[in-house]
Parts: C-alpha cells; structure tokens; sequence
C-alpha cells in the first residue's frame, strides 16, 4: 500500500454576528407602513403580559389578559386567539427543527412567540385597501406565510376559500422561493427570488408583503428589500389561467390578515405589524446587526489577519434620497457614501483594533444618524481538518503508524536520531526512516529520498500555498515534498483493512493505493494494484473520486467530494 504526503488541514475563517441574522424589524420601525394599526411585540413582564411566564401554554389557562395584542392604535382592542403559541424569550427557548440561531437582535431577547410544528395566526383587519403585514421569524424549513382574506389564523385553505397566501423560502428552495397559494387553485410560482435578500433555512428574517387590492397587486419583501411586484391580472400558468387570483378580490379580502409559517418541528415569530403603506412620519435609520468575519492569511502569525464587517442600512421616512455617509475604519476599504437598503461592506481591517465605530449620517440631514461598534473577531480556534495517529473511528486494531514527529524547531529528534529540520535526502539506513510503530508487527522502514521531515516552523512553500497548522501534529512533524509523490510499506497482513492518512489536497490529486509493489500508485511499477484518486470538490474535467489501473485507465467512482 502506498500514501501521499501527510497532513490535511486549511485555513479558517471566523464570524461574529449577535444571532443567525440580523434582520429584524422591531415595531414601530418598519420603513414600509406609514401608519400602524396593530402591532405586537410579545414583550414578556410588562403590560397585560407582567405575570406570563416564558413558555407558558397554552396562554389563555395561565394570563388570559396575555392575549391582548399589545397595540392597537384608535381601533379596536383585538385578542390574539388561544392556543397558537406560546411566548418565550432567548432565555428560555424549546429548541427543536430548525434549531433556534439565537437572537434576532430585534426583541426576541424579550419576548417573541414559540410554535411546535406549524402555525398560522392572525386578526380580523378590514381597515383599509392598501395595507402591509410584516413580522420576524425563524425561517422554516418549508415557508413562511402571509395571509390574507375572510378568516383569521389559517392559509388560503378550506376554512379561508377566498384567500391569497404568499408562501416564502428559501433561496434555492425545491418549491417555489415564492409562491402564490389558494386551495381551489393551487400553489403558483411568482418568479420571484428570494436570493435577493439572501434568505436562509434557520436564520432569522424579516417578511412583509404589501397588499394593494385596488391595483390587485401584491409587493413581496424580505428584510425591507423589495423582490418584486406581482400583478395579480396577469399571473397565470399552464394550469392556472391568468387572472384567476385576481379574480379572489373582493370586498372581504382585507377581512383579516395571518401570519406563520411551516416545516419543521418549531416556529419562532416576533414583530407583528400591520398598517397602512406609506412612508412613516418621523424619519431615522435603522442598522441591522453587523456580520464581522475575520479573515486568515495563510501565516503562523494571526496578527497578519484582517477582518470585514457588513451592516445594512435602512431609511426610514423622510430621509434624503442620495442616501448616507460614513466614514470606513482606519486601514480598511469600502463605501463613504451608499443608498438606504443597502448593505455596506468593509474589508481588510487591521486586527490590531479591538473594535470599530461606524456611524452612518444621513445624507441630507447630519443629524439624523445611527452608530454601531463592532469587537474585532478572535483569533480562531485550529481546524482541526487531520485525524491524529490512534484517534481513528475507521480502524480498530492498528498495524502500522507514523506521527512524523521530530519536534517543533529548526532541529530535533526521531527515533533517537538528531535531525536538522528539513534536511534532504534521510540517508538509506537510518533511524529516521523507520516506521515509528508496528504494533507488535515485523518492523518496516520508508525508502529514502521520498520525503523530508518538517514541522510547521520550516516550510519550503509552494503550489498550493501552505495552509497553517492542521490542529492534530503538524506542528511537531509532517512529510514535505517537493512535486508528486507516493511512499509506503509492505503490508499483507488483512483482507478487510483501512490505509488512513492527513495531506493538503493538491491542485490534481491525492493518492491511496494498494498491489504488489509499494512506492507507487496502480501504474507500470505496480500492474496489479488499485489507486484511488480524490480531489477537491467543483472538479469539471476528471472525477473527484476516480478508481485507476494503468491497464484499464481511470473510471468515475460517482462520489462527490462535496
């Protein structure tokens, strides 16, 4: 059997963000309703929720009072329908399918609603003919739901015949990223992409849709940025007639209106609102919770890193239409200027700052201003991509093994012998070559001129670059090579066996092979043997993972290195 050089491991990058998303809208802070009418944001200890306790289920057995929504403006007091959800906070969360990505930095500190499997809840409405409904959650792992129509808390199904529902999900998604959906029918897709606002499966969004019932439109965002417009009149397709969702506007369309979500075994939602479409009276400027990643260079020293921080940036009202200003962080590159629903992105930041201050100004008016302070991201902990001789969930009973280890300098010892790091050829014969442990088996050796011995300190770099550190003995010992090679011992010992080993992948290939002749992979030295080639995942001209034989050439294993 022979292996390639040993030792896989790569560089890392690290993000620091507050949660898995930073886009919430808190109430009261939507750039899309120009007037509220109700809005809730499931705040736990205070108002009609002071003696609800997190989780508590359903709502209505313990605080009745609890139902109340929160606000509700000169309408109506209205109440939230019993047992939809409970009310929890980040504190206090049921973890479950997808798993809770933290907080959304946009109240579910406080309080937000918690729903086992499915939920669709909602209000009776029939306020006005030009109106949004908007509300954070957890993306499911089918969709989130906007809904409007006759009947509160349910999609467009049996109990709400006449209703629209917009279903939303993922960029990527099977199904459509967003559709159209009503039980008589059926699910349309919009054409609308949600990779637009870069919706992810787990992370938190927030989803609004306008609904403009005099035109027949419906305007689709995600986290304030537009998807598109769909014109009611003229969406159709081959089973479907254009204009049958049209068709469904009737007076009693903005009867109620419902919000939620599926897939999955629990929903998290917060910030319900809804309201009139126009632009808010008071201006300001609202941050998404800034994303740092820091960004590793390839050294031994992390003080050569850099790191980014993208924040996005959302007007509110009446702000000035060239947009905002900054100033970017000392030693860094990115905008001075930028329009509002924009994310602004700064790179190659120093890490020798502990922290950067960004206050973005609004254009026109200096003192209208939002400011965030980011933390430079830590040093990474080392990926740790190898797996350490002995520390193998393949192999049971181990036969032969090497650490290549020699020490962590310019010079060291192996198997008793000193040895200057990186010196080459081993001379044949000498201690260094022997295979550091047989376990009980007859003792082999490496051939010479094969390989150097080095550590992390000593690097001869070449293509690819090395990468630092691989987390499971590099730093004591590796193989080093200068082109390809194929090293190994003579085994024949099982017929059921694992060859396991760390490398860098290469730009081509890596190596494991097996025949009658060691030192070399299933070619013209070796014409009985079998090599198994890997490489790196994307390939589009030979097989990430190919089987090979000189004699019968390389076949396309079907596995994907992915």
């Amino acid at each position: 059997m022979t292996l390639r050089r040993l030792l896989l491991f790569l560089p890392c990058t690290v993000l620091l963000s507050g949660h898995g998303r930073a886009d919430s809208v808190p109430v009261g802070e939507s750039s899309l309703i120009g007037k509220l009418d109700f809005s809730d944001s499931f705040t736990l200890g205070t108002g009609s929720r002071t003696n609800l306790a997190p989780g508590a289920y359903p709502v209505g057995s313990s605080a009745p009072e609890a139902l109340a929504v929160e606000n509700f403006y000169a309408n109506s007091e209205p109440f939230w329908s019993d047992a939809r959800w409970s009310i929890s906070d980040d504190a206090n969360v049921n973890n479950g399918t997808p798993p809770y990505p933290g907080g959304s930095g946009g109240g579910s500190a406080t309080g937000m609603t918690q729903t086992g499997n499915a939920v669709d809840y909602g209000l009776e409405y029939d306020l006005g003919n030009d109106f949004v409904v908007q509300f954070d959650a957890v993306q499911p792992l089918d969709r989130a739901d906007l809904t409007i129509g006759n009947t509160r808390d349910a999609i467009a199904g049996d109990l709400n015949p006449d209703g629209l529902s917009l279903f939303i999900r993922a960029d990527g998604h099977e199904l459509p990223e967003v559709g159209l959906y009503n039980a008589l029918l059926g699910e349309i897709n919009t054409g609308l992409d949600t990779g637009l606002a870069a919706v992810k499966t787990g992370q938190w969004h927030n989803y609004a849709a306008r609904f403009n019932l005099a035109a027949k439109t419906i305007t689709v965002y995600v986290d304030e940025v537009s998807l598109g417009t769909v014109d009611l009149a003229t969406l159709g397709s081959e089973t479907i007639p254009a204009g049958s969702f049209a068709n469904l506007i009737m007076d009693a369309s903005n009867d109620a209106v419902s919000v939620g979500g599926a897939g999955g075994t629990r929903l998290w939602t917060d910030n319900f609102q809804v309201g009139a479409f126009g632009v808010p009276a008071v201006a300001g400027i609202r941050l998404g919770t800034p994303v740092a990643v820091r960004d590793t260079k390839n050294t031994l020293d992390p003080a050569d890193d850099t790191f980014s921080v993208s924040v996005r940036v959302t007007g509110r009202g009446p702000v000035s239409a060239a947009g905002w200003k900054v100033t970017p962080p000392a030693g860094g590159t990115g905008p001075s200027t930028g329009a509002y629903g924009t994310v602004a992105v700064f790179s190659g930041i120093p890490v020798s700052v502990p922290e950067v201050a960004l206050t973005f100004t609004d254009a026109g008016t200096a003192a209208l201003n939002a400011a965030v302070t980011v933390p430079t991201p830590p040093v990474p902990p080392p990926v740790t991509r190898g797996v350490a001789v002995g520390s193998s969930r393949l192999i049971s009973i181990l036969d032969y093994s090497d650490t290549f280890t020699i020490g962590d300098g310019a010079a060291g010892t192996r198997q008793g012998t000193a040895y200057t790091t990186g010196a080459y050829p081993i001379p044949a014969g000498s201690p260094l070559l022997n295979v550091e442990a047989a376990h009980g088996n007859p003792a082999q050796t490496w051939t010479t001129a094969l390989w150097s011995l080095n550590n992390n300190a000593v690097i001869a770099d070449g293509t690819p670059p090395w990468p630092g550190d691989s987390g499971t003995g590099s730093a004591t010992g590796i193989t080093q090579t200068g082109g390809g090679v194929d090293y190994g011992i003579e085994y024949g010992l099982r017929k059921d066996f694992v060859v396991q080993f760390d490398a860098v992948q290469t730009p081509d290939r890596i190596d494991l092979t097996m025949g009658n002749a060691r030192d070399s992979i299933a070619g013209p030295a070796n014409p009985n043997g079998i090599s198994v080639f890997i490489r790196a995942d994307g390939q589009t001209t030979l097989p990430e993972v190919g089987i090979y034989n000189a004699s019968v050439g390389e076949v396309d294993a079907g596995m994907n290195t992915g």
